[in-house]
C-alpha cells in the first residue's frame, strides 16, 4: 500500500498552527499565574496582545480552550510517565511502577496549577 505524498501546508496554515500553539501556551501560563479561576479568554487575549473576539477564530469558547490546553497536560503527563517506565532498571514491573508513581508525584508538586486543573485542586 503506498502512501499519499503529503501536502505541505500554506503559510497561512502553518501561520495559524503557531497561533493556536501560542494561545494555548499562553492560556497555561495564564493558569499557572492566576488558577483555573483567572483563566479567561480575556486574559489570554490581554497577554497575546490580542482582542479576546480574535481568539474566537482559534477556539470557540474558554471551554474549547480549556480541553485543548488539558489535551497538551494530559500528553505531558504521559510522556513523563512512560518516560520513567522506560528507564526503570531493573525493567521489572515493581520497579517500573515505583518510578513511574515517584515521576507522577514529582510532575504534580512541581505543577500545582496544571494538576488542580487535571484533577481538582486539594482545596475545592
Amino acid at each position: 500500500m503506498s502512501e499519499l505524498p503529503v501536502e505541505p501546508l500554506s503559510r497561512r496554515d502553518r501561520a495559524r498552527v503557531d497561533t493556536v500553539r501560542e494561545i494555548k501556551e499562553t492560556a497555561r501560563k495564564v493558569l499557572v499565574e492566576q488558577g483555573v479561576d483567572g483563566l479567561a479568554l480575556r486574559a489570554v487575549a490581554r497577554q497575546m496582545g490580542m482582542t479576546a473576539p480574535a481568539l474566537y477564530r482559534y477556539f470557540d469558547s474558554r471551554e474549547d480552550l480549556v480541553e485543548h490546553v488539558v489535551a497538551d497536560l494530559y500528553g505531558e503527563l504521559t510522556d513523563v510517565l512512560e518516560a520513567a517506565r522506560d528507564a526503570a532498571r531493573p525493567a521489572t514491573p515493581g520497579v517500573q511502577l515505583l518510578e513511574t508513581s515517584r515521576a507522577f508525584r514529582v510532575w504534580a508538586t512541581t505543577h500545582h496549577a496544571e494538576f488542580g486543573l487535571l484533577f481538582g485542586s486539594a482545596a475545592e
